[in-house]
């Protein structure tokens, strides 16, 4: 299989997972950006980091510590 869907199949199910299970999704966005890698594809790549600072945001609830590690 490419790494390149794997790394969208995983971005997807990621965004599931956000709101219910942020620190789930978290690994699943650092599996999907290593898989990724240095694709030309910098909107995916783009999304890959953003979906992680936004898993990051929910799975801190309020706290600043998770945020600063």
């Amino acid at each position: 299989a490419s790494p390149l869907l794997a790394a969208q199949i995983l971005n997807q199910i990621g965004s599931l997972e956000r709101s219910t299970h942020p620190q789930t999704a978290i690994e699943r966005y650092r599996r999907a950006i290593a898989l990724a890698g240095s694709t030309p594809l910098t909107s995916l790549r783009a999304e890959l980091w953003m979906n992680l600072g936004i898993a990051w945001q929910l799975a801190a609830e309020g706290r600043r510590g998770p945020l600063l590690e």
